[in-house]
């Protein structure tokens, strides 16, 4: 008569949950020999396992040996536990997988103004897909200046920023996206609007005042604005517009932002081969903080729009 032995499991591990394993495949293949080509090892390492586990659990699970193959009585017993404990397993991996399929929480965005103009980069669709794929995920989006943008992403406002790229921080991951053409315009009631390009030259161009960011922008840029003896300050395109349709500044915009206006000859375009200049977008976030599933998801859909 076999002495019960105490168990040794009081937690189950990864390595109990292995040895459990091979228990099953023993007992499917019907035995150690047949055991060997499912599980793909030696039947002294299968051995090994079984006593390994037959310790851990405090209990001869099965006979082997000349007789053959057979399971003790406690070792049936154990057999449909296993079957139990695995079925759960499973189950909670199909449901672990669907709640993970089914995002919630907040995603916070910062964006510069003048997205929906911009035909290369369909924020709205985007926006639409990731929410069609995370319904439960609370979409929280700000309108900022490039500057602001940044900051809001370092210190937290926002989990994920569009911004222009006009220069690298170490503190930040940069997702390429889209790029911007950028022209110098003037508005219908700018006296440079009803002069022929021909009549008009580049030094005529830096005698008027301009309306322009305070943020950092590309070195080409920063040197031509600086040629500028009168500067307005207008972080955002609405306001940068503002202050052209005054009549009194020029400035720079994106070609589709401003393609409305001009199509109603509100503005145009003055020296377009000489002012001009391409600006790159990227999506930002911290290097140092750990993404959400859903911004993950988020940037994951951003870079399958433009691959």
């Amino acid at each position: 008569m076999n002495t019960p032995r105490q168990s040794t499991i009081n937690q189950i591990s990864d390595i109990d949950l292995k040895l459990l394993r091979v228990f099953k495949a023993i007992v499917e293949s019907g035995g150690f020999s047949a055991a060997e080509i499912s599980l793909n090892i030696s039947r002294s390492t299968i051995s090994t396992y079984m006593t390994t586990l037959e310790t851990r659990i405090g209990m001869r699970l099965c006979e082997r040996g000349r007789g053959g193959f057979s399971l003790t009585t406690q070792g049936a017993d154990v057999y449909q536990a296993i079957l139990t404990l695995f079925k759960a397993l499973d189950e909670f991996q199909q449901k672990l997988a669907v709640k993970q399929s089914e995002l919630s929480g907040t995603l916070k965005l910062s964006v510069p103004d003048g997205l929906l103009t911009e035909s290369e980069f369909a924020f709205t669709e985007v926006l639409s897909k990731f929410k069609a794929s995370a319904e439960k995920v609370q979409l929280h989006l700000f309108t900022n200046s490039p500057n602001e943008i940044e900051n809001t992403v370092l210190t937290g406002g926002a989990d994920i920023g569009i911004t222009p790229y006009h220069q690298k921080r170490d503190s930040l991951h940069y997702q390429l996206l889209y790029q911007e053409d950028f022209y110098l315009y003037c508005a219908y009631s700018h006296p440079l609007f009803e002069q022929i390009e021909s009549q008009v030259s580049v030094a005529d161009i830096y005698q008027n005042a301009i309306a322009g960011p305070s943020h950092a922008t590309l070195p080409n840029v920063t040197k031509m604005l600086h040629k500028f003896t009168d500067r307005g300050i207008a972080n955002h395109l609405e306001s940068r517009m503002m202050l052209l349709m005054t009549g009194h500044y020029i400035g720079f915009l994106p070609a589709q932002y401003a393609a409305n206006w001009v199509r109603d000859g509100l503005v145009k375009a003055i020296l377009p081969k000489t002012f001009n200049y391409v600006l790159q977008h990227a999506a930002i976030y911290r290097k140092d903080m750990a993404l959400s599933i859903a911004s993950q998801r988020f940037l994951k859909q951003l870079k399958g729009y433009y691959q």
